[in-house]
């Protein structure tokens, strides 16, 4: 995936925004999980809702290593209001490192796995995945995301 900041913030506008309450975002977390486990997939499934973990499953072959990357893409998404991936194609936009950002980047991830959820407009949650290469796991959660919708018919 190589998908210009301007296509993340247009996808992200497209999929982020919908009803989201702590139940609703509780079932999309399930939802991911089977999709998972069908797929048998390593990975571990953090869902925030109002600033709380409300959903987090590590699947067999996760660690605590991919809980770390939780924390640090949660950390992303909080700070930006936008997808981890999009803060990396932001960097290698403007051709600098993460160091360069002028703000301390160490408890961020600047890769894929992080997805804001707005409901009116505003924030009010995440979808981070951890466990396969950092576009794929933005693939994932998008992926999941439009299903999901599809299904709830948003």
């Amino acid at each position: 995936m190589t998908a210009s900041v301007a296509a993340l913030h247009a996808l992200e506008e497209e999929l982020a925004e919908g009803p989201w309450d702590q139940l609703i975002t509780v079932s999309f977390g399930e939802f991911m999980k089977s999709r998972a486990v069908e797929r048998n997939l390593s990975i571990a499934i953090s869902i925030f809702f109002d600033g709380q973990r409300i959903y987090q499953v590590g699947l067999p072959g996760s660690s605590s290593v991919n809980d770390e990357w939780i924390t640090r893409k949660a950390s992303t998404v909080t700070l930006t209001h936008h997808s981890s991936l999009a803060l990396r194609r932001r960097i290698e936009s403007l051709g600098i490192q993460e160091e360069q950002l002028g703000f301390n980047a160490g408890h961020l991830a600047v890769c894929g796995g992080g997805f804001p959820l707005y409901s009116g407009g505003l924030p009010v949650g995440m979808a981070i995945v951890s466990g396969l290469a950092h576009e794929d796991d933005h693939e994932f959660i998008v992926d999941s995301l439009t299903e999901f919708k599809t299904g709830l018919k948003w």
